[in-house]
């Protein structure tokens, strides 16, 4: 089991300032959270983003995190996911040899439609990815050790379901 396989999602509603998200951060870093990953996004509120934290095996309840996110000013909404009530999808760039490409779950997926290669140069190709971030991460593990030259993760964009 990973980290990733422990983590949970915690969705936050702010106004959309450089400083707001610094404050979340503070929170986050004071306390020692173990953040995997923080992906600010627009939403149809020019003053206002939503951020979506992934937040690694943690001794202390989610409830606990969501409180002392909520404590901030210029929080309007935190929201831990819990049981599919939220739709969590991420962008992955992927650069692998060309012999990686044409086996495995990753030929399997090129095949399907499910992704694509958006560049070809030389003994590599580079492949565009979207999914939930535990589906990527099983695409990668698939691979042989030597076959991931470069890899891009943005992180995941979280919507909450009504």
């Amino acid at each position: 089991m990973t980290r990733a396989d422990r983590s949970f999602t915690i969705v936050v509603l702010a106004d959309n300032t450089l400083a707001t998200l610094n404050r979340i951060i503070s929170v986050l870093r004071a306390r020692r959270f173990d953040v995997l990953s923080m992906t600010p996004a627009r939403t149809p509120t020019a003053d206002r983003q939503g951020i979506s934290i992934v937040i690694g095996s943690s001794l202390v309840p989610v409830q606990r995190i969501v409180a002392c996110l909520d404590k901030i000013e210029e929080v309007k909404a935190v929201r831990a996911i819990e049981g599919g009530r939220a739709v969590c999808r991420e962008l992955m760039l992927l650069k692998v040899g060309r012999e990686a490409a044409s086996t495995g779950l990753l030929a399997d997926m090129l095949r399907d439609g499910i992704c694509r290669v958006i560049d070809e140069s030389g003994s590599a190709i580079i492949v565009e990815m979207v999914g939930e971030p535990a589906e990527l991460g099983r695409v990668v593990d698939s691979l042989p050790g030597d076959a991931v030259r470069d890899l891009a993760r943005i992180g995941p964009a979280t919507v909450w379901r009504d």
